[in-house]
């Protein structure tokens, strides 16, 4: 095929030889789209079914692009390959085989809200006290985890290890009953569901088996467990299984993400071929070799040579504020500097940052300067009020079981059904085996609803029946204004007409536009099919990179995108890396975190600026003294130049703020010949603080000395401070230390 010619050496081995087992490390902007969709394409060039072809990402953009690209290749044949994120596509399989677990084909799916909801329902419930205290979001997170790792309720109960797992392991089970009796499934049983269908049903597996023939992975290493068991499942026995990924950006453990899935692949596949794709076609020889310097740090990894062609590009710029305000209007002032004097877009340029806490004053200051920008992810447009509400509609007039949406529209707009007749209508509906909607048919029948919501309990249920009986004759576009009109969802906010009452209609109006698209592009554009797409949508698919505004996200969030400027904020120890109590190895926390950073510098193709400030108020403290990111320590001093605000250059100077190999790189504007003064004068006055001895340090507390190296104003010291703060290294001179 004349596309072979389109790619390098590597990348063409990968495409061609598609039988067996495939490893594909692909480093950081090596093209790794390009070989999957090339790879597809010339398996079907060579005779294999579209439809015997089981492509798996991990983002619906992911997904569409690469079917887009294949089409652009072969045209209509992409259409027939099952090519999806994992959870869409067992979604799909779900739908026609669920009913072996006892799931209709109209099950609804749960977000995070609403299994949030569903569970602190259950909890409110609860007599016991203990369970009262729990967070509802910590439950969650926990039942979770052992989704991911395959335990179910009856399995969690057999390994209770104190009274916090006691309590989930209870919550556990009464959250499964209910989701079977609302005909739901949250995300995570959209993978688990699978597994106990092709286990327990050897004939369903073999059938898939059969139809999958060749299966390829996307970002490999961001598969959980239940992810690794479904791709084993299905590929094990043809072994025709190609995996695609990078070891260096697993970022994802919080979320179950094993990385031992790509560096252990040939246990499972002896046979396996592992190409290596190693040239950069995305960022300059500064940007990669910094990002190299810093992840060869990580010992669980496999070696990769990443090397590019292009230019070795501007320096990085290290800015250095006094606080997070400070850093706020530096971002602003060097993105004004790019607008004018170098020519660059607005949606050219992305400023990230560790949590999303940190974009408040990267917003405030961006409003304050002027500059559109968006935030991705910030409260995501399908999980707004007006558009929950809407949809909850849809999904109780093709599910009359699913118990939250009932919960969150029976009394919306308001109709005089309070809380407690919301209860007896739910019990009444248990202690019959009704459907939640069906038990509002007779009212009358139902202990302990009030007289007066009789009426409008019976109108909901008469109102949603004659909807649903014109489901087959409408299209989804009028069945939604239907649905609009009948219920009153525009004209609840017409009637309030307060600013943000007419932002909820805006939104209402986007969400008819997004339906009409949904429509007009799609061969099932079924009530169902939508309802599926957007429980499964997340707001990087809704982004518009055409927008031209500054983008303001999460490193997490930056994943698989880039630009050509880019500024990574807030890189102090603490924040970035941020390492929390009870996640597991130091060292395996730090790994995950140089990972996250090695992608944040990655996103960057022409510009990268690192900030960070000396002072930081974070969890509603004052302002406290920052340590510089361990990381920054990591890049090779010859790549930085410095951008230093002047209301900090004389504390930065005077203090010794960066540990040495820092200070060589510090602006020519700053006077070094104070600093060595300072030095000096500190060192005449002190004794060398002696390895063994306890000190205090003014942020870090209390910690002993481990470790002494070199002498006069570059002696360092080891110092082990508590469990939170973990081992330091401090110039001793500048330290500012109290013997104890």
């Amino acid at each position: 095929m004349e596309l072979l010619n389109d790619l390098n050496d590597s990348q063409r081995e990968a495409v061609i030889n598609f039988e067996g087992p495939s490893l594909i490390l692909s480093g950081a902007g090596s093209g790794k789209t390009r070989v999957l969709t090339y790879r597809i394409a010339y398996m079907i060039h060579n005779g294999i079914k579209p439809w015997n072809i089981l492509a798996l990402t991990f983002t619906n953009k992911a997904a569409k692009e690469m079917v887009g690209r294949i089409e652009g290749l072969i045209g209509f044949q992409a259409k027939n390959i099952w090519a999806g994120t994992f959870h869409s596509i067992f979604a799909r399989i779900l739908r026609i085989e669920g009913q072996k677990l006892g799931f209709d084909r109209n099950y609804n799916i749960y977000d995070t809200g609403d299994s949030k909801s569903l569970l602190k329902s259950i909890m409110d419930q609860e007599d016991d006290p203990t369970i009262k205290k729990l967070k509802p979001d910590a439950v969650r997170w926990e039942i979770s985890m052992a989704k991911n790792r395959l335990i179910s309720p009856l399995e969690y109960e057999k390994n209770i290890l104190g009274l916090f797992s006691q309590n989930v392991s209870h919550l556990y089970t009464i959250y499964q009953e209910r989701l079977m009796q609302s005909n739901a499934m949250d995300f995570d049983d959209l993978i688990s569901h699978p597994v106990r269908l092709f286990e327990n049903f050897p004939e369903v597996l073999s059938f898939y088996r059969k139809k999958f023939s060749y299966i390829l992975v996307d970002e490999y290493q961001d598969t959980n467990f239940s992810q690794y068991r479904l791709i084993n499942l299905i590929g094990k026995e043809h072994r025709n299984v190609a995996v695609i990924g990078d070891d260096d950006q697993s970022i994802y453990s919080f979320r179950g993400a094993d990385i031992t899935n790509i560096l252990n692949f040939e246990r499972d596949y002896p046979e396996t071929k592992i190409y290596r794709l190693e040239q950069n076609y995305r960022s300059t020889k500064t940007i990669l070799k910094a990002a190299g310097d810093v992840v060869k740090n990580n010992f669980l990894r496999r070696d990769k040579d990443i090397w590019t062609e292009n230019d070795a590009g501007e320096k990085i710029t290290l800015l250095v504020g006094a606080n997070e305000r400070e850093e706020a209007a530096n971002v602003l002032s060097l993105i004004n500097k790019s607008l004018t004097e170098k020519n660059c877009k607005l949606n050219h340029i992305a400023v990230l940052y560790r949590t999303n806490a940190q974009s408040r004053v990267l917003e405030e200051a961006l409003r304050t300067g002027g500059l559109p920008y968006r935030v991705i992810g910030g409260l995501k447009f399908y999980e707004r009020k007006e558009i929950k509400d809407i949809l909850a509609y849809l999904k109780i007039l093709l599910n009359p079981r699913d118990t939250q949406s009932f919960k969150r529209i029976v009394n919306f707009p308001p109709r005089r059904i309070g809380k407690a007749s919301v209860e007896a209508i739910e019990r009444y509906s248990a202690e019959n085996n009704l459907p939640i909607l069906n038990a509002c048919e007779n009212p009358g029948e139902i202990d302990g609803l009030t007289l007066r919501a009789h009426h409008p309990v019976k109108k909901f249920y008469i109102d949603i029946r004659d909807i649903s009986m014109t489901l087959s004759e409408i299209s989804l576009v009028e069945l939604t204004d239907k649905l609009i009109d009948k219920f009153g969802l525009i004209d609840v906010y017409k009637e309030e007409n307060t600013p943000e009452s007419k932002s909820r209609i805006d939104n209402i109006d986007e969400l008819l536009n997004g339906i009409k698209e949904f429509v007009a592009l799609r061969d099932d554009n079924s009530p169902a099919a939508f309802l599926e797409e957007v429980s499964l949508i997340t707001d990087i698919d809704r982004s518009d990179e055409s927008s031209d505004a500054v983008t303001l996200m999460t490193v997490h969030s930056a994943k698989g995108l880039e630009f050509p400027t880019v500024f990574i904020t807030g890189l102090e120890d603490g924040l970035f890396p941020i390492v929390m109590p009870n996640e597991g190895s130091e060292e395996k926390r730090i790994e995950e975190e140089r990972r996250l950073f090695y992608v944040a510098l990655t996103r960057a193709k022409v510009k990268l600026y690192l900030s960070h400030a000396l002072e930081r108020r974070r969890f509603s403290y004052d302002n406290a003294f920052t340590t510089i990111s361990r990381f920054i320590g990591e890049i090779s001093d010859d790549l930085f130049e410095k951008f230093i605000s002047p209301s900090c250059s004389e504390y930065y100077e005077e203090t010794g703020y960066l540990h040495k190999k820092i200070e060589n790189k510090l602006h020519s504007s700053v006077n070094k010949e104070k600093i060595k003064d300072i030095s000096s004068k500190r060192n005449s006055n002190m004794t060398a603080i002696s390895v063994g001895a306890t000190v205090r340090h003014n942020v870090f507390g209390v910690g002993m000395v481990i470790d002494a190296s070199g002498d006069g104003e570059g002696r360092k010291l080891t110092i082990k401070f508590n469990k939170a703060v973990g081992i330091r290294k401090l110039v001793e001179c500048f330290a500012g230390l109290d013997v104890l």
